[in-house]
């Protein structure tokens, strides 16, 4: 039975969720600069 209620998290997944978004916005502006984003607003030569 599911009871909607969280008991435990595993350190492994905390750390991996924690900088999740600073790591994907880091490569989307480093690795893929070519990408495009909608609301995404970058300083000119960001990718250099």
């Amino acid at each position: 039975m599911i009871t909607h209620q969280l008991y435990a998290i595993n350190i492994g997944t905390a750390f991996s969720l924690a900088p999740q978004g600073s790591i994907i916005g880091w490569a989307d502006i480093h690795i893929f600069p070519k990408l495009k984003h909608q609301g995404l607003h970058l300083p000119p030569n960001s990718a250099k």
